[in-house]
């Protein structure tokens, strides 16, 4: 199931509607996608600026006589993915779901509708995901930023694995065809397995054509590891390093960390507060300078991270590890929405504490 928010990324999405149907739907798989299309982006394929939504089939075209007008739909609105999960699941059923959300992305928000201004946030999709007829097992993002350990624990008990970006995606997004074929020509794919083909296609597209404009990276993520009942998940080693550092850092270990905060790896162009949990925490844990009981805390996360990660693809080495985390700079509050209410991350560890804390 695969729900297109395309609007300003419009022309992308007809791309990618033609790379699903250059495979279709067979007897044993079918894909699904609801369509948001926009006046004044792409006029092709009899320039139908309304949403759109049914089953693809090998040779589909996106013109106005494919799938079933439902009017214009806000594809921010948490009704609007319910219903196209709904109907999915009512009209194709299936022993394996996955659902992807396509369009921009935020880190902690997809699937932005252009007209209104709205968009999915994490809570609105883990909302949507309890509440399916039948589990979902895997959740993809093809929009930016979205493998956030924010947004994945979000969901970490409403779908078994995610896959998504640290980093800003190209328009050009994940390249369906040949994880198409490889779907349909296994259609007993494992999630995990799934989820690998579209980050090794992802991988292998970008190092063909030659993307120069980011350095591409995708993560398929272990919800399953993130859940409180299992021991060292990341919530918890994260919970505990800052517990740690408030407890008990000296003025010396405040300077050290300083430089690692200072100097992470971050994604996005406008969104550097999205660190990567890898290198900055292996770098704590590695650094002798730092007190003994700090580089521990840091090396669980390093542990708990390696848990939590299935796959992982950087074009460049070294700098994504498979989940960002929300790192503000020293001297500004982590932003207002960053809080218990909106986020269980927030509501369930010690780290919008930490990033308020007056020392840090």
């Amino acid at each position: 199931m695969v729900y297109m928010a395309g609007d300003t990324l419009e022309t992308f999405g007809i791309e990618d509607f033609l790379e699903m149907s250059a495979i279709g739907s067979t007897k044993d798989v079918n894909v699904v996608v609801q369509f948001d299309r926009t006046a004044g982006f792409d006029s092709s394929y009899d320039n139908w600026t309304d949403t759109r939504r049914g089953l693809i089939r090998a040779g589909d075209t996106p013109g106005a006589t494919w799938g079933t007008s439902i009017g214009e739909v806000n594809m921010g609105a948490t009704s609007s993915l319910s219903d196209f999960v709904t109907w999915g699941m009512d009209n194709y059923q299936a022993d394996n779901y996955a659902l992807v959300m396509w369009g921009h992305g935020s880190g902690f928000d997809v699937s932005y509708d252009d007209i209104t201004g709205d968009s999915i946030s994490a809570k609105e999709l883990n909302q949507v995901l309890s509440n399916t007829p039948d589990p979902i097992d895997l959740v993809g993002a093809d929009a930016c930023l979205m493998a956030t350990t924010e947004f994945a624990y979000e969901i970490k008990d409403s779908a078994t694995f995610l896959v998504g970006s640290q980093e800003l995606e190209p328009g050009q997004g994940w390249n369906y065809t040949p994880v198409l074929s490889d779907l349909t020509s296994n259609p007993a794919l494992s999630a995990v397995d799934l989820g690998s083909s579209i980050l090794n296609h992802y991988g292998q597209y970008y190092q063909s054509v030659g993307f120069n404009g980011l350095d591409e990276t995708l993560s398929v993520i272990n919800l399953a590891s993130l859940r409180s009942d299992q021991p060292g998940n990341l919530a918890t080693a994260v919970n505990g390093f800052a517990s740690t550092v408030m407890g008990g850092a000296t003025q010396r270990d405040l300077q050290f960390l300083d430089w690692y905060r200072d100097r992470h790896v971050s994604f996005g162009d406008g969104y550097y507060d999205y660190g990567d949990i890898g290198t900055i925490f292996s770098g704590i844990a590695n650094d002798g300078r730092v007190s003994s009981g700090i580089r521990t805390a840091a090396q669980t996360v390093v542990d708990a991270l390696g848990t939590a990660i299935a796959n992982n693809y950087a074009a460049v080495a070294n700098t994504a590890t498979g989940l960002s985390l929300y790192f503000s700079n020293k001297g500004y509050n982590p932003d207002l929405t960053y809080s218990s209410g909106n986020l269980d991350f927030a509501a369930d560890t010690l780290w919008d504490e930490f990033l308020n804390w007056a020392n840090w």
